[in-house]
């Protein structure tokens, strides 16, 4: 892979995890003006245990690769890596943190969800360029 397209990737890649960030924290928003502010709390954290471990993937993903193969494997590497790091931080902030699980989980999901379909739609605006 050339350099520009891993800059590319990597920039298009952050792109998606700020929007996901803004949607998260508008989730966090609504939660709270709906169940309250610790409920909102609640849902910051555990879409955070979720994000903060994609922002670290696609940082480490897009590092200069000397070939495509090279690339597909650590990229495959890191995702395995980057939901094991998020399920041991959900588990922590389920057991450390006095917040109601439900609003944890939530966020969590909202998040990982998030992240697929961002790259997903993301993905059919880039084809639908191409046609």
């Amino acid at each position: 892979m050339t350099n520009a397209a891993i800059q590319m990737g990597r920039r298009n890649a952050l792109q998606i995890v700020y929007q996901q960030f803004l949607l998260l924290a508008l989730c966090a928003v609504v939660a709270a003006l709906v169940a309250g502010g610790h409920a909102g709390v609640a849902v910051l954290t555990g879409s955070l245990a979720c994000w903060v471990p994609t922002l670290l993937f696609v940082q480490l993903a897009f590092i200069n690769q000397s070939s495509a193969k090279t690339f597909i494997v650590l990229f495959t590497l890191g995702e395995v890596l980057r939901l094991i790091v998020a399920a041991v931080l959900l588990m922590c902030v389920l057991r450390m943190l006095a917040l109601d699980a439900r609003f944890v989980i939530g966020g969590f999901m909202v998040a990982l969800a998030s992240f697929w379909i961002a790259a997903g739609v993301y993905g059919l605006k880039r084809k639908a360029v191409q046609l």
